[in-house]
């Protein structure tokens, strides 16, 4: 079996191109949040009014927020899941070759982002179109989600710019 070698020993240029990748990438997933935060408020209620729509108190009422049509479910879950799942593998992949944690913690950070990933969007679809109580799981899903991509993402950054040795 060929042994592998570990990122702190890769080129110089090649730790250049994975450090900047995972600084673009970082912030794009903060502005994704950052969205977020502005149509939910990370709230579960924010979350059941952004897919469930705003409730009518009367037959005057004109609604804040309508709720999400089947198409566009399907065009978000769509467009969400097969990017983040690319993102999850490409990070995994780049944990790999990371020396911080042991392999059971690379084997956890490689599979859970993937899970969670299908869990919050699969928990949209039932917010939408179950019960507004699955809110809390679209909650805890994701939150596992974006933990996981922080410290995957800090330690490949970490170790592509600061690993002590070079070559």
């Amino acid at each position: 079996m060929k042994t592998i070698s570990p990122l702190s020993l890769w080129p110089r240029p090649m730790k250049y191109l994975v450090s900047v990748f995972m600084l673009v990438l970082t912030i794009g997933v903060t502005t994704g949040l950052v969205y977020v935060s502005q149509t939910t408020g990370f709230r579960p209620g924010g979350a059941e009014e952004h897919y469930r729509g705003s409730p009518a108190n009367d037959d005057f009422d004109i609604q804040e927020k309508y709720e999400k049509s089947f198409e566009n479910m399907l065009l978000t879950t769509h467009s969400h899941i097969i990017s983040f799942s690319i993102v999850f593998f490409i990070l995994g992949i780049l944990l790999y070759f990371t020396s911080t944690f042991s392999e059971g913690w690379k084997r956890f950070f490689m599979i859970e982002p993937l899970v969670s990933t299908f869990v919050t969007f699969g928990s949209l679809w039932a917010l939408r179109y179950l019960h507004s109580s699955l809110s809390i799981l679209t909650l805890i899903s994701s939150l596992l989600m974006y933990v996981s991509f922080y410290i995957m993402a800090g330690v490949i950054f970490y170790e592509s710019m600061f690993s002590p040795k070079e070559n």
